[in-house]
């Protein structure tokens, strides 16, 4: 096997793994230190991050702003130039459905549920559990539903949408979702704040909770179980990308 440092002395192209999240907060810590570009799409500029392994790109929440991610992963020139896609990764933070799924814990979905169609999609090297993606923030009654529903441990709103797109193209499609929140954790009117483009209007969120005392013991514990969620993440993506090496 040829390598990576014998092709890179030789300026040839290497392929690497395509990781995809919705808030740049969700991969900072695994991309420290990389290298950066800025991608211009439409009115929007999106900031790509790569290593020797992997090329990461934080495109918004929601299915179509995971998918518009992963096409400039593949398709843009600056893309082109940092070479092929060999594998795709889902990962992100996600919504516990179970008591089991506590906050920070790290799960590799083996199975992927559109809701809004009923598809199910394998990812790679799954641990056995169940991962159903929803195209809202999900509150504490539907989350009671989907586990009882699907039998699912988590809920994201990417997942499906780039399973199905990994299996269009015949690429290989892994999933690392974080729990940030646990099963009876609901914010109210949290989705609001979500923008079309996948943006979290965070300023909007923060006077909202301002005017709101009793929202802001739930907004503390929200933000304490991203803190918690960003570091495994982290964690376990840098030790994968480690065995990942060719």
């Amino acid at each position: 096997m040829v390598s990576r440092a014998r092709l890179r002395a030789h300026g040839l192209s290497m392929s690497r793994i395509a990781i995809i999240a919705a808030l740049p907060r969700e991969i900072s810590q695994v991309t420290l230190g990389w290298n950066r570009r800025t991608i211009v799409s439409g009115a929007q500029k999106f900031s790509i991050a790569w290593s020797d392994e992997a090329i990461a790109i934080a495109g918004g929440m929601g299915a179509p702003n995971a998918v518009r991610a992963l096409d400039l992963v593949l398709t843009s020139e600056v893309a082109r130039e940092l070479g092929p896609i060999r594998d795709v990764v889902s990962v992100g933070f996600a919504g516990a459905l179970t008591a089991q799924s506590h906050v920070g814990k790290v799960l590799r979905p083996s199975t992927i549920v559109d809701i809004r169609t009923g598809e199910h999609f394998t990812a790679t090297d799954g641990d056995g559990s169940v991962c159903v993606t929803t195209p809202v923030i999900a509150g504490v009654d539907e989350k009671a539903r989907l586990a009882a529903a699907y039998g699912a441990q988590v809920v994201d709103m990417e997942a499906a949408s780039l399973a199905r797109l990994c299996a269009a193209k015949e690429l290989p499609f892994h999933a690392f979702k974080s729990v940030s929140d646990a099963y009876d954790f609901g914010l109210p009117a949290l989705g609001r704040f979500a923008t079309p483009d996948g943006d979290f209007l965070t300023t909007a969120f923060a006077l909202h909770l301002a005017l709101r005392p009793a929202l802001w013991r739930p907004a503390i514990e929200l933000g304490r179980g991203a803190r918690i969620a960003q570091v495994t993440l982290a964690a376990a993506l840098r030790s994968w990308l480690a065995n990942q090496r060719r």
